[in-house]
């Protein structure tokens, strides 16, 4: 697919009914058989995000169907890397349908919006998946930003602000009851509230807050903070560096040289 970029997307449909369904039916019974097929398919779901994203909309509606769902089942994944890819794809697939696909948007979000809503609350929810908690997050932002900003407004399936919020206190409040009812309404009030901003942070920090405050997430809650880790540690590593360049003697001299010619550059 990476070789032949967007030329593809003519051969989409006969791809997905040779490989990508029977594929889909060997592994999608557990977590566990054919690890090499499901290794491939997970890459293919990659491949055909990055090089027909168009193509995808082209498909039959039962072939999209199960190439969303198929995202679904990646980010579900046991193993934290297949899950991890899952989630990167889903959210590099949200994004480039928010910004490059404005008109299918609506009807994409009619038929899966709230599916998907659904199943990232179930692994950020999920002590298991909490390796996965930075693009969880992410993916869950956007989906809000789309009603928040309301790129799609449609009453009659529910897809407003006000509904949507209303969906989530229902929810959260029948997932974990030992919840107050008024905790749970302005949890999700500030999720619409951090969602608008461009950095995430503030709307992460506050998910985090809201999972630490469960009961499923008592104990060991590391993984919560493992990106910010991180980035923290890569920041310093600049910093360090920067540091170390400002000094005369520290730097090795290829770096130097390289820093000097850049400067002249």
């Amino acid at each position: 697919m990476s070789r032949l970029d967007t030329h593809i997307t003519s051969v989409l449909p006969v791809i997905f009914d040779y490989i990508f369904d029977c594929t889909l039916q060997m592994i999608k019974s557990d977590f566990q058989s054919y690890p090499d097929h499901r290794e491939r398919f997970y890459a293919l779901l990659k491949a055909a995000n990055q090089h027909c994203f168009s193509g995808l909309f082209s498909l039959p509606s039962t072939q999209l169907k199960a190439f969303v769902e198929s995202l679904v089942w990646a980010f579900k994944h046991e193993h934290p890397s297949l899950a991890e890819e899952g989630l990167q794809v889903t959210h590099e697939f949200l994004q480039r349908l928010i910004e490059g696909k404005r008109e299918v948007l609506n009807d994409f979000c009619c038929n899966y919006y709230f599916s998907l809503m659904k199943e990232i609350l179930l692994v950020l929810t999920d002590r298991l998946h909490r390796s996965g908690f930075k693009y969880q997050t992410l993916i869950f932002m956007s989906l809000l930003r789309i009603v928040a900003f309301r790129l799609v407004e449609n009453e009659q399936q529910g897809l407003t602000q006000e509904n949507v919020t209303k969906s989530l206190i229902d929810l959260l409040c029948r997932s974990f009851q030992t919840l107050n009812p008024k905790q749970v309404e302005a949890f999700v009030l500030d999720l619409f509230n951090f969602c608008v901003d461009s950095n995430p942070s503030r709307f992460q920090e506050h998910m985090r807050d809201f999972l630490i405050s469960l009961k499923e997430f008592a104990g060991d809650n590391e993984a919560l903070f493992e990106a910010e880790r991180k980035e923290a540690l890569a920041r310093a590593a600049e910093l360090e560096k920067q540091k170390r360049g400002m000094v005369p003697g520290l730097l090795p001299q290829y770096e130097s040289m390289v820093s000097i010619r850049n400067m002249e550059d």
